[in-house]
């Protein structure tokens, strides 16, 4: 570059110039200049001549065409002071050659929350590469990459999460570009919320309590829900993307026992089911209660009598007090029951029913 010529990056990372022209000529009106004014006349008059010679080229395959033909100067690739390299047109095309055959069958798959993998069948043997473009519906396709020869697929990488694409390929060579194919369109996957705990993780019928609900990508969150009724959740100030602010409000009616939650977004609901938010019984109240679990312990055994009944353990305390059990449920969370006196606990295989109610005199 002459040295009074700006060069790149951009203030946003882009190399300039995208391409270097020739200055420094003489012609009829004006002697011998040099700079940019100079040079921008030439790559002009280069970008006439592809037109002229490939009439369905719009300016991104105009601009594809002369910095691939561009003698690369400088370090190897695209660089801040030649761009793609200096100003050639390479070889003159034949003018009876012909358009290469359109590919066929074009689909488009996405892969993850940024990619989508598309095909396509190459229908010509004569064809020195494709150019594939791309929309975001409604707007205009615009080309995204020319490939070699032969090519039947290519992943489109950095995209948006659940955003709709739609694509277009078609193929070229010196005698001029073939119809595009069948436009085919998919949509990025959504990347959902995820819940990792919730603290506190218990709560007591007819009582409300805040809690705050931490994970990842929780920011917007538009609802909280859990799996059974009698609990609810409103959404409070304050949330950020690893933790959610929540009021929870218990009714009186609520059954004891765990619930799993779910976090909504714009992007859909969470599909976690390890994090447990459990209804305690108001105190003085009984509860009638069926629990899977992987340890149970009797606190004081001597209390206990059993007996088997149609595959299960019945289990009744005959001790002078109530008795307290301990259970280990398969998240890991440990919870104690206070039994009555003359009330059973009845085990079958993993779950155990628990009644901790007086029973009737």
């Amino acid at each position: 570059l002459e040295p009074f010529s700006s060069q790149g990056p951009t203030l946003d990372g882009r190399i300039k110039p995208d391409i270097a022209g020739v200055d420094g000529v003489s012609n009829i009106t004006f002697g011998q200049f040099f700079g940019t004014s100079a040079s921008s006349p030439e790559v002009a008059g280069a970008a006439a001549l592809v037109k002229q010679a490939f009439p369905a080229f719009g300016p991104d395959e105009i601009q594809n065409y002369l910095e691939k033909n561009a003698e690369d100067f400088g370090p190897p690739g695209k660089d801040n002071q030649y761009g793609s390299g200096m100003l050639t047109l390479g070889a003159l095309p034949t003018g009876n050659k012909q358009a290469p055959a359109a590919p066929s069958d074009l689909s488009a798959k996405a892969i993850s929350s940024s990619a989508i993998e598309l095909k396509w069948k190459d229908n010509s043997d004569d064809e020195s590469g494709f150019q594939l473009e791309r929309r975001l519906p409604p707007g205009d396709f615009s080309l995204i990459e020319s490939t070699a020869a032969n090519v039947t697929g290519f992943t489109d990488k950095g995209l948006k999460p659940a955003t709709t694409y739609c694509y277009r390929v078609r193929a070229v060579n010196d005698g001029g570009q073939s119809e595009f194919s069948n436009i085919v369109c998919a949509t990025t996957q959504a990347v959902l919320p995820l819940i990792s705990s919730i603290e506190p993780t218990q709560g007591v019928q007819s009582s409300s309590l805040r809690a705050v609900i931490r994970g990842q990508r929780l920011g917007g969150a538009r609802a909280v829900s859990f799996s059974d009724l009698g609990v609810s959740a409103q959404i409070q100030a304050g949330g950020s993307q690893s933790e959610l602010p929540i009021l929870i409000t218990i009714s009186p009616d609520a059954a004891p026992g765990p619930r799993t939650l779910s976090v909504t977004t714009e992007a859909g609901t969470s599909q976690s089911d390890t994090v447990i938010f459990t209804v305690l019984p108001h105190p003085g109240q009984g509860v009638l209660i069926a629990l899977r679990f992987d340890e149970l312990e009797f606190l004081v055994p001597a209390d206990w009598s059993l007996k088997l009944q149609e595959g299960c353990v019945i289990y009744t305390n005959i001790g002078q007090d109530p008795s307290t059990i301990r259970l280990t449920l398969p998240t890991g969370k440990v919870q104690e029951f206070e039994i009555p006196v003359g009330q059973q606990v009845l085990v079958c295989g993993d779950v155990v029913h628990i009644d901790t109610r007086s029973p009737p005199q």
